[in-house]
């Protein structure tokens, strides 16, 4: 993310984690601070192959139903008492 130039672009990252085997689920929310970092992050990552993780498995970008820093929030505070582990957060509140 950081080294693909989006850098203090997002104010709030959650890629879940599959507790039995302790790896991520394969997909992310991200919320982007400004619009155009949604627009150049999806024509840097939709349908690139992620070679890292030796997957077939190629990256797709799609709008989230949910939008903006604190409904996003809001929403995984909300599923804590379902989940022991969350998985990886991220958020940074200018």
């Amino acid at each position: 993310f950081n080294e693909e130039g989006f850098a203090n672009t997002a104010d709030f990252v959650y890629m879940p984690i599959d507790t039995d085997f302790g790896v991520n689920r394969g997909y992310a929310f991200v919320n982007f601070r400004d619009p155009k970092f949604a627009v150049g992050f999806r024509e840097a990552f939709q349908g690139r192959s992620m070679q890292r993780f030796r997957s077939a498995k190629v990256v797709k970008v799609d709008r989230a139903m949910v939008q903006g820093f604190h409904p996003n929030l809001a929403k995984v505070h909300n599923q804590l008492d379902k989940y022991v582990s969350i998985g990886a957060l991220w958020f940074c509140q200018d």
